[in-house]
């Protein structure tokens, strides 16, 4: 995982510490939250994170102004309430090389995230319409029981990176799985 990837990661857990009385709770399996525009190059200026958090699958969707076919999208989700993440999270990476879209899927600790598998993982990338989405599984999220549901709850967060520029977007949002 790059270096920036994993730096924004850090940054989240850090960050949310920071957000603790911020961060307002939503009660459906479907919402979004809005980001500053204009705070990163275009490409990867990301405007609006939409998130569907239902009992089978979980998309999360960025509007990014001007999206071209440069920079790299990160979506994290943990479970719970917790302000920061808890032991196990997942990151998804989204790029595109020579035209097509390309997604990682990672399993993450509380300090390090490692690349796993998500057979049912699912990115496009439109740069017509301005958005990135990913979409998967629930039974993809971490757990130490494979066989235990998946979170009841969970907070949803994007970023995006280039080489040399960062949107680290907006805080996290909760939603229920339902």
């Amino acid at each position: 995982m790059r270096r920036g990837a994993i730096r924004a990661a850090l940054m989240i857990v850090t960050g949310t510490v920071v957000l603790a009385g911020v961060v307002t709770p939503a009660s459906a399996d479907t919402g979004s939250e809005r980001y500053e525009r204009g705070n990163a190059p275009a490409a990867i200026d990301i405007t609006k994170l939409s998130v569907h958090n239902a009992t089978a699958r979980f998309t999360m969707r960025v509007a990014v102004r001007d999206l071209t076919e440069r920079g790299r999208f990160t979506f994290h989700y943990w479970s719970g309430t917790s302000q920061t993440p808890p032991p196990r999270s997942l990151l998804i990476e989204v790029r595109r090389v020579d035209g097509d879209t390309r997604a990682r899927f990672f399993g993450c600790g509380r300090e390090d995230c490692v690349v796993d598998t998500c057979p049912s993982l699912h990115a496009e990338w439109h740069p017509a319409t301005d958005r990135v989405e990913v979409s998967a599984s629930q039974r993809c999220y971490p757990r130490r029981d494979p066989n235990a549901d998946p979170p009841d709850v969970g907070r949803f967060f994007a970023w995006s990176e280039t080489r040399t520029a960062e949107d680290a977007g907006s805080r996290p949002f909760q939603l229920s799985r339902g």
